[in-house]
């Protein structure tokens, strides 16, 4: 960035500057002097360094217009100074003032470039030794640069860190400024029309090539985030399961539809698409404030003034002078122009952070919708292991039923106690109980499901069975790095990041000088019929410049805050990155351990099956009790709850790893 260069390169800078402008071109000195002060205060090069670069400059410059006056002369001085003064009596006045107060002189001539040679060139013409007058050019330079620097000084003790910026574009401005009132001098001693514009588009051009030097405030760059160089679970096969498309990932033809519904109906996704279509509109207004405004308008007046206000009262007064219509018709017509030019980036800056808003809001699109697959298909799993479940509850209501019939017999024919009747009928209500449950969990579940699909509750058809589901036999997770640019979350949190760092430099903008360009072109007329002719043309141009000088610490608090916005989004960002890999980490283990849960409650439902035959068999010869029976069924009945539990499990711990991956946003074609 340019600021950040001339920052840098400071006391080079300000000697260029300086020699320059003692040589005889007319640049705006003084201030860089005060930006050298400012600089030098603020942490940039020293307080000497800045001295000795401008005396150096100073003195540089004055020698060589001194040599040049010892070798050829005093005509030739007095050649330059016509050149530079048309008057010949001005370079006259010039030399017999410097042979009169030669210090004076000299230190008067280091405030006007264009006198300032012809101070040097004299003393070398008249013959001032050289010792003297490299004595008399020191203290000068010295003193002159040294106040300036010093009041540039104060100005950064007092203002802080942005006079180092400020500083250095109040010389751009002053620059500017300076060919502007060139221009505008040699278009009005031509008094050309053909001038004036060409003056007005150099003042343009020049101003235009300004406003695209620099953006004040840090340029973004990606934070570094330390990334694990491989999963702590060891993958399955090659690539990464993030690659395929959500419709490849799932076989069940119901599945694929009631997400293909959800994709179009979904109002949370109508909704995040419709908050970046806001942010491409926002992104429009922004960018289009860094280019002319231009507006045309029309207008009619019909006004009267009063007869007895200037200046009727005086026309009327004089002889014959009572023919003045106080009544008149006022038409116009005209195009107005404003331009700000954008010196500091501030507009840049914005639309730079409207564009990070515009890429933050499509990756909120692509984070809601794969959230929306991943709880859509989470839901219809659990709705197949609910069904599930209501199967194993009404198996069991059957079968407690069954023995309660079977204790109830054996109470009748005395071979066992009232008791163990109570205890089946307790178990009897209680399998009974459990059905009605499940069922308020399947409607529940259906509700929840219609919701994502964008429908009103309603019931969901699903032929499928739990166990008939299919995924694929390897989910391989691919490399952690390749995170980053996959999961659209990330992505999300680091155009936040680019968002906040790019208001950085727009609340930097706000501590510069906001220069605007304003123009009006029309025809104005008390007659419709002369509105469109040649005298009835009228024109305005000129630029605004605002300078801000106290604001109570209002923009000072606006950087601050931009700041510590701009912390807030990268911690967010390294959070966001932590809790992807997490998130990864937690669903491989999840994959990976949930198929040794099954095949162990596979093994304990086998023998809660075998145990319960063993007990019904000993309670009907007589050689075990009901409360063996009863046991044996609760544990079974468990055991197959859990089996259904953890087969749903192995489903959904793909569809989280699917989704922590980043996978499931890509938009079936």
């Amino acid at each position: 960035m340019i600021v950040d260069g001339i920052l840098h390169h400071a006391g080079w800078v300000l000697f260029v500057w300086v020699f320059a402008n003692q040589s005889g071109i007319p640049v705006p000195v003084v201030p860089s002097l005060i930006a050298a002060g400012a600089l030098a205060g603020r942490g940039g090069p020293s307080y000497a360094a800045m001295l000795a670069s401008a005396a150096a400059a100073a003195v540089g410059a004055d020698m060589v217009w001194y040599g040049v006056g010892r070798w050829r002369g005093a005509r030739a001085l007095s050649t330059l100074g016509r050149l530079l003064h048309p008057s010949s009596r001005c370079a006259d006045h010039v030399e017999h003032a410097f042979r009169a107060h030669e210090v004076g002189f000299q230190v008067w001539a280091t405030f006007l470039p264009e006198l300032n040679p012809i101070a040097a060139g004299l003393a070398g013409a008249t013959g001032v030794a050289l010792g003297r007058y490299i004595m008399i050019a020191s203290a000068t330079a010295t003193a002159w640069a040294g106040s300036w620097i010093g009041v540039g000084y104060l100005f950064a003790d007092v203002f802080g860190d942005i006079t180092a910026y400020l500083a250095v574009w109040i010389v751009v401005l002053f620059t500017l400024a300076v060919v502007t009132l060139v221009v505008s001098r040699s278009a009005r001693r031509r008094r050309s029309r053909a001038s004036l514009v060409k003056s007005a588009a150099l003042v343009l051009v020049i101003a235009g090539a300004f406003s695209g030097c620099a953006s004040v405030g840090p340029n973004y760059r990606r934070p570094g985030v330390p990334v694990p160089q491989e999963w702590r679970t060891t993958g399955e096969g090659i690539g990464s399961v993030a690659d395929l498309q959500w419709w490849q990932l799932f076989a069940d033809p119901v599945l694929r539809d009631l997400i293909a519904t959800a994709l179009e109906e979904n109002k949370d996704l109508r909704l995040a698409v419709a908050r970046v279509t806001e942010a491409r509109a926002q992104l429009a207004v922004t960018l289009a404030a860094q280019f002319p405004q231009i507006d045309a308008q029309g207008s009619y007046t019909n006004q009267r003034s009063s007869r007895k206000s200037f200046p009727f009262n005086a026309i009327d007064s004089l002889p014959g002078g009572g023919g003045l219509n106080p009544q008149q018709d006022f038409y116009r017509t005209g195009v107005d122009l404003s331009f700000e030019l954008d010196l500091w980036g501030r507009l840049r800056r914005a639309t730079e952070a409207a564009r990070a808003d515009l890429l933050a809001s499509t990756e909120n699109t692509r984070t809601v919708l794969t959230t929306l697959i991943n709880d859509v298909a989470q839901a219809y799993f659990d709705l197949l292991e609910l069904d599930r479940e209501a199967d194993i509850d009404r198996s069991t209501l059957t079968s407690r039923r069954a023995s309660l019939e079977l204790v109830r017999r054996r109470y009748e024919n005395g071979l066992t106690s009232e008791l163990d009747v109570h205890r089946a009928e307790q178990e009897l209500a209680t399998a009974a109980a459990a059905v009605p449950d499940v069922e308020r969990r399947i409607a529940q579940t259906e509700n929840r499901l219609s919701i994502l699909l964008g429908r009103n509750p309603g019931s969901i058809a699903r032929p499928t069975v739990l166990d008939a589901e299919r995924m694929p036999p390897e989910v391989p997770a691919g490399l952690p790095s390749t995170l980053l640019e996959r999961r659209p979350d990330i992505r999300q949190a680091e155009q936040r990041l680019v968002s906040a760092n790019a208001h950085i430099g727009e609340a930097k903008a706000a501590f510069f000088p906001r220069i605007s360009l304003t123009g009006m072109f029309g025809l104005e007329s008390a007659s419709l019929s002369e509105l469109f002719t040649g005298p009835a043309r009228m024109w305005q141009v000129g630029p605004t410049v605002t300078f801000p000088i106290f604001h109570a610490g209002q923009l000072r608090g606006n950087l601050h805050a931009a700041e510590a916005r701009e912390q807030q989004a990268l911690i967010q960002y390294q959070q966001t990155i932590q809790q992807a890999f997490r998130e990864v980490e937690d669903a491989l283990v999840f994959r990976a351990k949930a198929s040794d849960i099954r095949t162990q409650q596979q093994a304990r439902v086998q023998a809660a099956q075998r145990a319960l035959g063993i007990a019904n068999l000993r309670y009907t010869n007589g050689l075990g009790t009901y409360l063996d029976v009863l046991d044996a069924q609760r544990q079974l009945f468990a055991a197959e709850i859990d089996l259904t539990g953890t087969t749903r499990d192995q489903l959904t711990a793909v569809v989280q790893l699917y989704k922590a991956l980043g996978g499931g946003w890509e938009v079936k074609r």
